[in-house]
C-alpha cells in the first residue's frame, strides 16, 4: 500500500475511520503492546527457523540453526537481543522440534497471550491496520490447533459445489 500513496489519500476521505471506539487505560495498552511485540517477535523467529529447517532438510543444507542464530547475535549485529540468547538455549535441546513447543517460551507465551489477543482487537476497533501482530497470531494459532477449522470452508464447498464433506463432531 506505500506506492498507493494517491489512492490512500482519496480513499482516507471516502473510507471514514470507526468513530465508537472503546475507552482504554493507557497503562493496560501499553502493557499489552510490550507483551503483543514480544509474542510477536518470538513467533516470527520460531516460523524463520521452521522455515529453514525445512528448506535445509528439502535442499540438502546441513544447515546448524543454532551456529545462524549465533552469528545474527553477534555483538554488532542489529539482532543482538537477550531474547535471542533465549531462543538459541531453546534451539541447542536435544530434543528441539519447533520453538513454539519449548517448554519455557511456550509457558511464556500462554501467559502473554491474552495481551497479544487485545492488541489486534484494539488496533481493529481503531481502524489501525496491523499485519504482523494478526500474522503472528493466526500463525501461533495455527500451530496450536489439534484440528484446524477447515470445516467452514468445506461447508462452503458443499453448498457451493454438492463436493461433500466429513463431519468430526459426530460418528
Amino acid at each position: 500500500f506505500s506506492v498507493m500513496k494517491d489512492d490512500r489519500v482519496e480513499a482516507s476521505s471516502i473510507l471514514k475511520s470507526p468513530t465508537d471506539t472503546p475507552v482504554i487505560f493507557k497503562d493496560q495498552a501499553v502493557d499489552d503492546l510490550q507483551k503483543a511485540i514480544y509474542c510477536t517477535i518470538i513467533t516470527a523467529y520460531a516460523e524463520g527457523i521452521s522455515i529453514l529447517l525445512a528448506a535445509s532438510e528439502v535442499e540438502s543444507w546441513d544447515a546448524n540453526i543454532t551456529e545462524c542464530l549465533r552469528i545474527w547475535n553477534h555483538p554488532g549485529s542489529f539482532l543482538v537481543s537477550n531474547m535471542l540468547n533465549k531462543i538459541i538455549s531453546a534451539c541447542e535441546k536435544e530434543n528441539f522440534k519447533h520453538l513454539l513447543i519449548d517448554e519455557e517460551i511456550s509457558a511464556k507465551l500462554n501467559e502473554l497471550q491474552m495481551s497479544w489477543r487485545r492488541m489486534p482487537a484494539l488496533a481493529f476497533c481503531y481502524g489501525i491496520p496491523c499485519p504482523t501482530f494478526c500474522a503472528s497470531l493466526t500463525y501461533y494459532d495455527s500451530y496450536r490447533m489439534k484440528i484446524m477449522p477447515i470445516r467452514l470452508l468445506r461447508a462452503q464447498r458443499d453448498f457451493f459445489g454438492g463436493h461433500g464433506y466429513e463431519r468430526f463432531d459426530r460418528d
